[in-house]
């Protein structure tokens, strides 16, 4: 895993404390550090939920295992151009059913959708410890899927034939 696929994303660190009848004391502190790391292979995270439990010897918690795509632009943009097409078809259809033929574009609007994810999800306390899986190979995980979604309005001039 490349050093830029790793990042802290949360550091907290919280005083201890014990309260004798003399006031609270300062015994020592708790640090919670949450770390986001970056898998860009589906066939390479179950070792790696193996590696990060055993390295941690059980101490690391996972919380959650999400996809996405590596080049959301790119999936966003083919969306948006298949929602333009699709609306400049149904744009003409309807207005020959009326009698009339498309003028020129008045408006163009894009409203575009978030992703959503379809598939597996690793949530806290669900990721048995290094080894622990039964045929002894590496913690199971299966590639999910994602839609992209985009919406457009098109406004168009009519005219008649």
């Amino acid at each position: 895993m490349a050093k830029k696929d790793v990042q802290t994303t949360n550091l907290t660190l919280q005083a201890q404390y014990a309260f004798p009848k003399t006031g609270p004391v300062v015994t020592g502190y708790q640090v919670s550090n949450t770390v986001t790391a970056t898998l860009r292979h589906t066939a390479s995270a179950g070792g790696a939920i193996d590696a990060l439990v055993g390295a941690t010897n059980n101490a690391a918690q996972i919380n959650s295992l999400t996809y996405s795509f590596s080049n959301p632009a790119e999936v966003e943009d083919r969306a948006r151009a298949s929602a333009v097409r699709q609306a400049v078809a149904h744009a003409g259809a309807m207005a020959a059913a009326a009698g009339r033929r498309l003028g020129p574009v008045c408006s163009l609007t894009d409203n575009t959708a978030p992703s959503v994810f379809f598939g597996n999800q690793v949530e806290l306390g669900a990721v048995p410890t290094a080894g622990a899986t039964s045929s002894g190979s590496s913690v199971p995980v299966e590639a999910g899927t994602q839609s992209e979604t985009d919406q457009v309005t098109l406004v168009y001039a009519v005219r008649s034939r």
